[in-house]
């Protein structure tokens, strides 16, 4: 089915993005004092960065979009990002703070808000697709 397909498109997309994620993270923290002391804000930028490339992605692949009004999509899309990259930092500093390693706290975080930005996007940012 159609679902199943953006779904699975979705997943893989979601993956390639957080991994890259990560890798922009893990290179920030580990090879740079600076971002290992503000880890907080290396996750941020690296949340930016991998949710930019995941917009297009899903624009053209995932849900094959064809509406013309990129613009629009993208403030909902940035909206979404804002409102569950607060949630997924909240819970990444509660985490790290309860000492849990760093690396995993992000994986919990990642699968948790991967599923909740599918229905997200899905919903309301590329609506009716």
């Amino acid at each position: 089915t159609e679902l199943g397909r953006q779904m699975i498109y979705y997943f893989i997309a979601g993956s390639i993005c957080t991994l890259f994620d990560f890798a922009v993270y893990f290179f920030l923290t580990r090879f740079f004092n600076f971002w290992q002391a503000y880890y907080e804000w290396a996750n941020i930028i690296a949340l930016i960065i991998s949710a930019t490339i995941f917009f297009l992605w899903s624009k053209k692949i995932v849900f094959k979009n064809q509406e013309k009004k990129i613009f629009w999509q993208y403030v909902k899309f940035w909206i979404m990002v804002i409102v569950t990259t607060l949630i997924y930092q909240w819970f990444f500093v509660l985490l790290v703070h309860a000492n849990f390693y760093d690396l995993l706290a992000k994986v919990f975080c990642a699968i948790i808000i991967l599923f909740v930005r599918f229905i997200t996007n899905k919903f309301w940012v590329f609506a009716g697709q």
